[in-house]
């Protein structure tokens, strides 16, 4: 994350700097030729080129080239030594994200003091008409102050110092800075300022902007006034006798007729004819299509990000399990697809699945502190039941090894390469890899297929003890790859409660138990095809939730903060708690009530001595297609269930039972 944002900072540096070059470099003759008010327009091109350096880099439309060819082996494992460092990891780049709020938080203050030190100097101020308001101090006036709800701020010897045209002249300038909204876009330089404190141009092109912004305030008031050049002119040298030295602290948020402006400057400014209003428009068209060419370069000038398809047919889903130096990855940051996030320890969590067309490159970077490994791949299809996986791994930006496995659909691999140390420690990299050929659901949003897959066995997931006990809960959709055979070959997260450690166990207990689940596979041309399937598992804690659809087909499966206990023995068969039934029918497909599909389907559930039901699965089905169209909601629905346990010698004990649901179209309550 710190990395990233240190990323971004610079890229904006970069941009602004320029920018402010370019301004610098042409605003004069803009001024001479198109008048003041195009130079001051012009300005625009510095947050126009910020914001263009924030966008996201446009998605490259070419191929990367694939790694050269090497050796294929069913299995992969090497051995390279490792040069051990004994200095410490330092995290350079926290250090100087550090270090940059420390400079924004100082550079805010500063200028807050400076804003609060010109409001106290002005003294109480007194309502003067509907547009002004009258100071107790003659010095730093006229000003305009506020940015929200700006207000004119005259002198206390107002009526007296100027003359009656000098006076309406005055009004009429900062009346302009009103309608321009002039004091809050000094606000936005102000905080300019802070984001990018380290960078003096941005500083001296401040005061620049400021002064084009009076000169343009100069040239529309006498666009108004032509005939009163010499008033104006004689207003701002009263302004200017006015002050005293070491009087004027700055206003950051406002607008002032301030003796830093170059008075000789705006004086010679009134001397110039105005331009025409032809010549003024086409000044500022002219910016806005320079402004607009240079944004558009500069933003198709970015590095591309390579673009991640959408799975389909022939794609192939890889998964990595990855260990360093024999440890977990906790406390290391996986980057993926151009944003850092934190990886925590678990193996579940240490687990990153990429979807990606045969033979199109992809890469995944990991690091903690300095240390850094880059894993660059190429995943592609052998034969009609093999894939195979060529890689280049970097560490840190020195080239480690180049292994490729090659492995039959769906089964897991391996990559080992570094060295065995005596006391049987290993320092390198390793990393367990699955491949399969992708096939999406409707849901997936890949190619369609004639059936989704179904529950056919599930398990309860236990609920983590911390978080039954704070009562926190919320939706896991797990993202299951479902084999041909119907059993989970990986799972990984389509959307979580959240990324905190409080959280963080709920997702790993879902990851687990999802993949112990089978499934009636989906079909598609009448044969079982594998599949990607969001499986929905609900936390109840102790707040009601709303599960939010994620585009799935399958029913979510809710998980009560309870403590179930099995015990073993001969059971005697527990029976049904009708309340429950009551409380939770299953719901009736409604693919399958559009097609006016009926059946019967029994599920066999193990119910524990505390009543609850540990797992589910189908019993019986009646057709055979009833399985595929019933399994998902009586599943969902029995898992809410509470039984009455079985009994054996006055104690409960778990048991099996079976449940019967008949579906009909004319009676979906069962």
């Amino acid at each position: 994350m710190a990395a990233d944002l240190i990323t971004l900072l610079w890229h904006a540096t970069l941009a602004s700097s320029i920018a402010i070059a370019l301004v610098l470099l042409l605003r004069k003759s803009l001024r001479h030729r198109f008048g003041a008010q195009v130079a001051y327009v012009f300005w625009a091109l510095v947050p126009v080129a910020i914001g263009v350096s924030l966008i996201p880099a446009p998605v490259a439309t070419g191929v990367v080239a694939p790694l050269p060819p090497l050796a294929a082996k069913p299995l992969v494992s090497q051995s390279v030594a490792l040069a051990q460092s004994a200095a410490p990891s330092i995290d350079i780049a926290f250090w100087m994200l550090c270090a940059w709020l420390a400079g924004v938080v100082s550079w805010a203050l500063w200028l807050a003091y400076q804003q609060r030190r010109f409001l106290v100097e002005l003294g109480r101020l007194d309502r003067y008409d509907d547009n002004a308001w009258r100071a107790q101090n003659v010095a730093a006036c006229p000003a305009l102050i506020g940015a929200w709800r700006p207000r004119i701020v005259l002198p206390l010897d107002f009526d007296e110092r100027y003359s009656a045209i000098e006076r309406t002249l005055i009004l009429a300038h900062e009346l302009t800075h009103v309608a321009r909204a002039d004091a809050a876009l000094n606000l936005g330089v102000s905080v300019l300022r802070c984001v990018f404190w380290f960078n003096p141009l941005l500083h001296a092109a401040a005061a620049r902007f400021r002064f084009d912004q009076e000169l343009a305030c100069d040239a529309s008031v006498i666009s108004r006034f032509p005939e009163a050049r010499r008033p104006y002119a004689d207003a701002m040298l009263k302004t200017q006798l006015a002050d005293r030295p070491g009087m004027e602290p700055g206003l950051p948020v406002g607008c002032h007729w301030q003796s830093s402006h170059p008075l000789k400057e705006r004086i010679s400014m009134l001397k110039s004819s105005l331009p025409s209003p032809t010549r003024k428009r086409t000044g500022i068209a002219l910016c806005a299509v320079f402004v607009a060419s240079v944004a558009a370069m500069a933003w198709a000038e970015q590095p591309k990000r390579l673009a991640t398809p959408t799975p389909g047919d022939g794609d192939i889903r890889t998964e990595f399990r990855v260990t360093i130096d024999g440890d977990n990855l906790d406390g290391w940051s996986f980057n993926g697809d151009g944003h850092e996030r934190p990886v925590h320890g678990t193996a579940q969590d240490a687990s990153f699945s990429f979807v990606m067309q045969s033979g199109k490159p992809f890469s995944f970077t990991l690091s903690k502190g300095s240390e850094s490994w880059v894993i660059a791949a190429t995943a592609s299809t052998v034969g009609d039941n093999e894939v195979q996986l060529a890689t280049d791994i970097s560490h840190n930006g020195a080239n480690y090894a180049r292994p490729m496995v090659v492995s039959r659909n769906g089964e897991a691999a391996a990559i080992k390469i570094g060295e065995e140390k005596d006391n049987g420690a290993f320092i390198g990299f390793e990393a367990q890899v699955t491949m399969t050929r992708a096939v999406t659901t409707p849901g997936g949003g890949g190619s369609k297929v004639d059936k989704h897959a179904a529950y056919r066995s599930i398990t309860r997931i236990p609920y983590p003890a911390a978080q039954a006990k704070a009562g926190i809960g919320g939706t896991v959709f797990v993202l299951a790859h479902i084999g041909v055979d119907g059993r989970v070959v990986s799972t990984g997260i389509k959307s979580s409660p959240g990324d905190t450690p409080d959280v963080s166990p709920l997702v790993t207990a879902a990851l687990q138990g999802v993949q112990g689940w089978t499934f009636n596979p989906a079909q598609k041309d009448g044969k079982a095809v594998a599949s990607d399937e969001i499986v929905p598992v609900v936390f109840k804690g102790s707040q009601p939730l709303n599960v939010l659809s994620m585009g799935g087909q399958l029913d979510p499966i809710e998980i009560e903060s309870t403590n179930a206990v099995l015990a073993v023995g001969n059971y005697e068969e527990p029976s049904e708690n009708v309340d429950y039934r009551k409380l939770h029918p299953p719901r009736y497909p409604l693919a399958a009530l559009q097609a006016h599909q009926s059946g019967r389907i029994t599920l066999k559930v193990l119910v524990s001595a505390a009543g609850e039901p540990e797992s589910a699965e189908v019993y019986n089905a009646e057709p055979s297609e009833a399985s595929q169209a019933f399994a998902d909601s009586s599943i969902a629905a029995v898992m809410q269930w509470r039984f009455n346990p079985g009994m054996k010698d006055g104690e409960p004990v778990p048991g099996y039972v079976l449940i019967p649901f008949t579906y009909s179209v004319t009676d979906d309550e069962k």
